[in-house]
This record gives structure tokens, C-alpha cells and sequence, in this order.
């Protein structure tokens, strides 16, 4: 299974020389992707329930610093050399189809094709609706963004006609360096997003989804593949799991990949035997914490069991 760690995009540790700094340790000790998330704005008032906490609260206030995650990517890429550089998730509602496509084939041939595009639909409406996506209709908007920007990617004259996105015929160069186009990590756990992977997929990202849902939820998939005419075999399965390590195990019950190394990696264990092939870690970085020595330590304690 491969581990990767997501970069210090938000709050106080947001700054170059951490970004840098982070990403070239990251690389050095052996991590095998950097990834980032996705919001644009964040409203002082959101009714919206956030998928990814038991409280439905979205836990940053909208003062938080967030970097764009394709500049973040960008700076990064220019810094390293091997890890690949992941997105979980481009929000595709955020921004048009042909703007998106350009800036990731950009990154691509930035990257020498180490971009992986993990994409979303949103759930938070109140952001989508400033941005001027229709909320109701963000499923059908994205399943026209994707077609449009493979069209992009892959054609010589690529052109569409759809509810959302029309275009006549268009140059757009430079194509990714991965070809047809970089790997596409369809985000979400609901059936239509499981629908969405198995039509559009080269790889389903799950969120904060223990190794009984990953289980639960790869069946499924498989069974959407096979509706599809595609083998369940070509389909990578990634996650975004938030992780807290600390010096003795914790009690039972406890989260996933919380508690001591040992816990953890008994952890990354039953994710590995439930289907997982790529496991992107996130910790929160708060004020008083040192994100360099985290990322040492799991380095150390945590990331030889998965070799």
C-alpha cells in the first residue's frame, strides 16, 4: 500500500518556507504522494452538514488560511522530483471545464506526470452557490465537466454540446504528459458517486471511511464496474484519513489510526486487507504543533510496515 501526507495547506503553518520545507522532507524520507484539498471560500454561515465529522460541523472558521490546491501543487512540483501529487478533491463545480483542464495539464507537464486528480462534486452549498454552481444539479454539472475535460485532453480538435458546458471546436495544449489523461480519483461514498467512478474512474478516493465501509463500499463498486463492462481489477482505491499518533495505545473504542505506531500500523493493516491501495494521511496542524516532526516521526515509526 502506498502512503502518502497532506501538505500544509491551511492555517498557520500555510507559509512558503514550511510548504517547501515540508514537501522536500516528505520526498526524502520515503512518502510516496502529497496531497490537498479544496475550498475556495469558506462562508461565515454554513447550514450545510459536513460529511466529515459525526457533528456535521465544518471545523475551520472562514478566517482560516487555505492555499488554492493547484498553485500549492504547482510550487511543489517545481521543489520535487519523485512523489506524486494528489487531489482529494478538486471541487469540479468551483471552476469552468476548460480553465480546470488547462491548469491540470499545466501541472502535469510541470510535474513530468506525477498528478493524480481526485475530484468531488462539493457538499457544502453555500460555497457552490458563490461561486454560481447550481447546487441541486452539481452531479449532473460534474458529470459534464469530466466529459468535457477528457475531450480536452485527449482530442486534437475537441468541441461539446451539453446542458452546462458548450464549446465549438478548440485548441487546448499542451495535452498531460500521462496519457489519455492523468489518473481520475472519483471522490464520494453515495451510490451516485460510486456510478460516477465506475463510468469515468482509473480510481475511487473514499474520506474518513473505516476499513468496514471501504469494504462495504469497494463491493458495490465492483458491481457498478461490471454493470459498465469494466474489470473491478483496473480500479486503484484511495483514502484520506485524518491519523493522531501518540506515545502509549489508546483504549478501545478508538478511531481508525489513532493511537500508538503499533496501533497504526495494525490499522494500516485492515486497510490493506479491506482493498485499499493508496492511503493519504492528514493531521490537523495547529499553532503549537511541529508538522516536520510528525511527518518524522510517522516516517520512522509507521511508514516501514508499509514497505
Amino acid at each position: 500500500m502506498k502512503l502518502g501526507i497532506h501538505l500544509p495547506q491551511m492555517g498557520p503553518h500555510s507559509t512558503r518556507a514550511m510548504v517547501l520545507a515540508f514537501a522536500q522532507r516528505a520526498e526524502a524520507l520515503g512518502y510516496d504522494s502529497l496531497w490537498v484539498s479544496d475550498h475556495v471560500v469558506i462562508p461565515y454561515h454554513i447550514a450545510s452538514r459536513y460529511p466529515g465529522s459525526a457533528e456535521g460541523r465544518f471545523p475551520m472558521p472562514p478566517q482560516t488560511d487555505f492555499l488554492d490546491p493547484l498553485l500549492l501543487l504547482a510550487t511543489v512540483a517545481a521543489c520535487t522530483e519523485r512523489v506524486q501529487l494528489g487531489l482529494s478533491v478538486l471541487v469540479l463545480p468551483h471552476r469552468h471545464p476548460v480553465v480546470t483542464a488547462k491548469m491540470l495539464a499545466t501541472l502535469d507537464r510541470l510535474c513530468n506526470g506525477r498528478l493524480l486528480v481526485g475530484t468531488g462534486v462539493g457538499w457544502m452549498r453555500e460555497e457552490l452557490e458563490a461561486l454560481g454552481a447550481p447546487y441541486a444539479q452539481r452531479g449532473a454539472l460534474s458529470d459534464e465537466y469530466l466529459e468535457a475535460m477528457i475531450a480536452l485532453w485527449r482530442e486534437e480538435q475537441p468541441s461539446y454540446q451539453g446542458r452546462f458546458v458548450r464549446f465549438p471546436p478548440l485548441g487546448c495544449y499542451p495535452k498531460p504528459v500521462q496519457q489519455p489523461h492523468p489518473p481520475l480519483l472519483i471522490g464520494g461514498h453515495s451510490p451516485a458517486a460510486l456510478r460516477r467512478a465506475a463510468r469515468f474512474g482509473q480510481g475511487w478516493h473514499a474520506v474518513e471511511a473505516s476499513p468496514e465501509e471501504i469494504a462495504a463500499l469497494r463491493q458495490r463498486l465492483h458491481e457498478e464496474m461490471r454493470r459498465h463492462g469494466r474489470d473491478p481489477a483496473t480500479m486503484d482505491i484511495s483514502l484520506r484519513a485524518t491519523f493522531r499518533l501518540t506515545d502509549t495505545p489508546l483504549p478501545a473504542p478508538r478511531p481508525p489510526l489513532h493511537g500508538s505506531a503499533a496501533q497504526l500500523i495494525e490499522d494500516l493493516r485492515a486497510y490493506a486487507q479491506a482493498g485499499v491501495d493508496h492511503l493519504a494521511l492528514f493531521f490537523a496542524m495547529g499553532r503549537r504543533s511541529d508538522p516536520l516532526a510528525v511527518l518524522e516521526r510517522l516516517a520512522t515509526e509507521v511508514l516501514p510496515a508499509c514497505r
